[in-house]
């Protein structure tokens, strides 16, 4: 256990140590401004979709599709679950603002698995455990375009109510993870020259390092004084990083889950908040100062509570 710890506290604070310098690349003005929509688009659209092709494409052969398929159907359970937990919190805690609990709903139900669980699970586990939890939170993937953006769009008059929409499924990600997928079950990825899968490996292996500094960039957009709501953004960081992760990781145990449904759910679950609150917050006139002080407060203790959480495996 001592080891699990140590590993996932060295690892974090790595992660911590990228965000860092994307705080001081923002606050030195060393990189300008207009690189942050540079690189963003590049983790969207070249770095994450070169990863999800080559772990899936590499990863998703049918024996191993069939022995990780239960990873799906409890990824599935617990996103429904991790609504009307979310949905029960946000009710006690901010029962006077619909648009607030949009907001504190989103962030309890969908954890930043990408920027910081992936780069923690492939640190951790490699590329057949980032697979793995990308099989476990597949059903978030979809979740956060269907149901979880619109969380964050302000209800107005000509907006009254929050609604379903399958506009943002075809996405690059979810594009990658289906092709990756086709290659790999078909059996064509052996066959394709060398170059590919080396390039495309090279690739991906800059999503963790580039989302890491670009997420303290964008942290360091924002004062550290205006954004932070002391008793909100402790409840909320109670809830995400230590009540919700340790609630179901003891469900797991009275389940008698297998192990690597515990591990995914540990890394998955303790994850912190990630910046879609802020980004489309700020698209859709929201106050972006509510989802980056969730943003900061959630990933500096995310450090030491999500090491922590791996000793409940």
């Amino acid at each position: 256990m001592e080891a699990v710890f140590t590993a996932a506290l060295n690892n974090m604070l790595m992660i911590l140590a990228l965000m860092i310098i994307g705080y001081i690349l923002n606050r030195t003005h060393l990189i300008p401004a207009s690189l942050e929509t540079v690189v963003s688009k590049l983790i969207v659209y070249i770095f994450l979709p070169a990863l999800l092709i080559n772990t899936f494409m590499t990863q998703c052969t049918p024996e191993n599709l069939r022995a990780n398929m239960m990873l799906i159907l409890y990824g599935t359970g617990f996103f429904f679950l991790s609504i009307l937990a979310a949905t029960f919190v946000t009710e006690l805690i901010a029962h006077h603002d619909e648009n607030l609990r949009g907001i504190y709903r989103y962030s309890l139900t969908f954890p930043n698995t990408g920027g910081v669980g992936t780069p923690l699970m492939l640190a951790m586990y490699g590329t057949a455990g980032y697979f793995q939890l990308s099989l476990f939170i597949l059903p978030f993937s979809i979740g956060t375009y269907v149901w979880g953006i619109e969380q964050l769009r302000p209800l107005t008059k000509e907006h009254p109510k929050h609604r379903l929409s399958l506009r943002g499924l075809f996405n690059a990600a979810m594009v990658a993870e289906l092709i990756g997928f086709l290659l790999g079950i078909t059996g064509v990825a052996q066959y394709l020259p060398a170059m590919i899968p080396d390039t495309l490996s090279k690739l991906g292996g800059c999503y963790p390092l580039l989302s890491l500094i670009l997420l303290g960039y964008v942290i360091a957009d924002y004062d550290p004084k205006e954004i932070i709501d002391i008793k909100a953004d402790v409840v909320i960081s109670l809830f995400r990083l230590i009540l919700f992760p340790a609630a179901f990781l003891g469900l797991l145990t009275l389940l008698g889950a297998p192990q690597i449904v515990r591990v995914v759910t540990a890394i998955a679950f303790a994850c912190p908040c990630g910046m879609n609150t802020v980004v489309y917050g700020t698209a859709f006139g929201q106050d972006s100062r509510i989802g980056a002080g969730l943003l900061l407060v959630t990933n500096l203790l995310a450090v030491l509570t999500m090491p922590l959480m791996q000793l409940l495996i």
